[in-house]
C-alpha cells in the first residue's frame, strides 16, 4: 500500500485519477483510493494500460493512494490527480479535431470529428 496525506482534499469533491500501469504481477487486486472517515476504492489495475477514474471524495478525507489487499507488484508509470470542477468543461458547441503528430515534429492534416454540445 502506497499513501500521500494530501491536505487540499475536499469531501464531496470529485477527484480524478488518472493512471498508466507498465506491468503487474501477483493474484490481488491493485485500486486507487480515497480515505476518510470511510474509504472509496477504484477500479482493479489489474493490467496494463491507461485508465481513468472518478472517485467521490468521502467525509474526512486527507488520504489518497494504490492499494493492494495482498501481495501485489505494479510498475506504475504514472498517478496523476486532479480535482474535476466546472471550469473542465466548458460549456457550449464546440468543434473536435485531430491532429497527427509525427515522431519528427510533423504536424499531419486535421481531420474533424463533428460538433458536441456540452449543456
Amino acid at each position: 500500500t502506497i499513501t500521500q496525506t494530501i491536505a487540499e482534499l475536499t469531501a464531496g469533491d470529485t477527484y480524478r485519477f488518472s493512471t498508466t500501469v507498465a506491468a503487474t504481477d501477483g493474484a490481488s487486486t491493485g485500486h486507487v483510493q480515497l480515505i476518510g472517515s470511510t474509504t472509496v476504492s477504484g477500479d482493479n489495475l489489474g493490467s496494463t494500460g491507461m485508465t481513468r477514474q472518478d472517485l467521490v471524495a468521502p467525509a474526512g478525507v486527507t488520504d489518497a493512494g494504490i492499494y493492494a489487499a495482498t501481495d501485489k507488484a505494479l510498475s506504475v508509470d504514472l498517478l496523476v490527480i486532479h480535482k474535476v470542477d466546472s471550469d473542465d468543461i466548458p460549456l457550449g458547441t464546440a468543434d473536435f479535431w485531430i491532429v497527427p503528430y509525427s515522431t519528427t515534429g510533423t504536424n499531419g492534416t486535421a481531420t474533424s470529428l463533428g460538433s458536441l454540445t456540452v449543456t
